[in-house]
């Protein structure tokens, strides 16, 4: 699951830096109305929190994330059992690596997305005072 959000401008989707399960612990993070670049016009607009919307990731980025975590994992596996026990513990450490790997790597999940695009906070929360 990624966060974006249209420039106003370009229109174009620009992903935020950010990551949050809920739009609520967005709005206490970031509050009300957010001041961001858009990285293609690099105009700064002022956006409501409830303009961001939250998609699946792309099958390269799911990829990429999936690769990069299984190698990492993988290799200090194999390194872990090669300094101490030699290549059976080695190839163990590997496989253990792959599974850990697999359970740790991102995946999309639809039910999260619609979790965050159906709750707003527009009219619900003002003046509570959450934010900077």
């Amino acid at each position: 699951m990624k966060l974006v959000i249209a420039c106003p401008e370009c229109k174009k989707k620009n992903v935020l830096p950010y990551n949050s399960k809920l739009r609520m612990d967005l709005f206490k993070k970031l509050g009300e109305n957010l001041k961001l670049d858009c990285n293609y016009c690099h105009e700064k607009s002022e956006y409501h929190i409830d303009s961001i919307s939250a998609e699946n990731s792309t099958f390269g980025e799911i990829l990429k994330s999936k690769i990069i975590v299984h190698s990492i994992i993988s290799i200090t596996m194999i390194c872990i059992g090669l300094f101490f026990g030699g290549i059976v513990a080695a190839l163990v450490g590997g496989i253990l690596g792959s599974i850990i790997s697999i359970l740790f790597s991102k995946s999309n999940d639809s039910k999260k997305n619609i979790e965050f695009n159906k709750h707003k906070i527009r009219g619900r929360v003002s003046g509570i005072g959450f934010g900077r």
